[in-house]
């Protein structure tokens, strides 16, 4: 009876300090200068986590830019961006991508000036 005790121990006491089990986080983040000084300038966004294929879009102050970003890698997307539409001297630069385990989009927003 006491083994059974101390095995009833050990295991809730295991389980409490391992912690919760939680799938890893989807994480978008963007790379790239608040001030942009010079004419062209690049935009490097990771994706990191699951996402769906396919879904990744970006867009500079509401304008679709998505055919502009390569694909560098399974997380990595590049653009170079070059002046003209459309930027202005005050930019904002939002990307997203579905997530694998529940369809939700994932959205990441930055401000730029150029």
């Amino acid at each position: 009876m006491r083994t059974r005790g101390t095995l009833l121990v050990l295991l809730f006491g295991s389980l409490i300090m391992s912690g919760p089990i939680c799938p890893s986080p989807s994480v978008i983040t963007i790379i790239m200068p608040s001030t942009v000084t010079t004419f062209s300038f690049d935009i490097q966004v990771n994706l990191l986590g699951d996402f769906v294929p396919g879904t990744f879009s970006a867009s500079i102050n509401l304008e679709d830019v998505t055919p502009r970003f390569t694909t560098v890698g399974p997380v990595v997307q590049t653009a170079t961006i070059d002046p003209g539409a459309p930027l202005r001297d005050e930019n904002f630069l939002l990307v997203r991508a579905q997530r694998t385990s529940d369809g939700v989009f994932v959205t990441r927003g930055m401000t730029f000036d150029y």
